[in-house]
C-alpha cells in the first residue's frame, strides 16, 4: 500500500497538491487552540490526583501524574527527517498552517533549520544551521 502511494505521488500532476498536505492542513484549528488544550488537560490530571489522594492511592502513582501534569509546560523537540526532495518542509508548513519554509521540485533546505517561535517570521544562520522563527 505504501509503494503505491508513493508511486502515485511521484506520478501525479504538479498542479495538485500532495495527499499529505491536503490531510494534514486540517490540523490548523487544533493547533491554534494548543494552549487551551493544555490547560484543559492540566486541570483533568489534576483531578484524577485528587481523586486518587481521596482513594489513598500509592504515592508512587500521584508522584507520575504529578511529573505528567509538570511536562505539559516543557518544550519538546519533534525532529522530521528524510531524504531530499520528500515533502519535509511541505510537511512542516502543513502543520504550521502556513508557508514558512520554502518548497519546491528542487531541494530547498539543503542546511538544518531549526523552527522555533518568534513575533515574526524570520531567519538567522549560525553556522550550518538555519533559526527559522515562526509566530506561530
Amino acid at each position: 500500500m505504501l509503494s503505491h502511494l508513493w508511486k502515485w505521488q511521484l506520478f501525479r500532476p504538479l498542479s495538485q497538491p500532495p495527499l499529505f498536505k491536503r490531510h494534514v492542513s486540517s490540523l490548523s484549528p487544533i493547533v491554534s487552540h494548543k494552549q487551551e488544550l493544555v490547560e484543559r488537560t492540566r486541570g483533568l490530571v489534576q483531578s484524577v490526583i485528587e481523586v486518587l489522594r481521596a482513594m489513598t492511592a500509592k504515592e508512587s502513582d500521584i508522584a507520575q501524574l504529578q511529573v505528567a501534569r509538570d511536562q505539559l509546560d516543557q518544550l519538546f523537540l519533534l525532529v522530521v527527517v528524510g531524504e531530499f526532495n520528500s515533502g519535509k518542509s511541505t510537511l512542516i508548513n502543513a502543520l504550521l498552517g502556513g508557508t514558512y519554509l520554502k518548497e519546491g521540485v528542487l531541494p530547498t533546505t539543503a542546511l538544518l533549520h531549526h523552527v522555533c517561535y518568534g513575533e515574526r517570521h524570520g531567519q538567522v544562520q549560525e553556522g550550518n544551521v538555519i533559526h527559522e522563527m515562526v509566530p506561530v
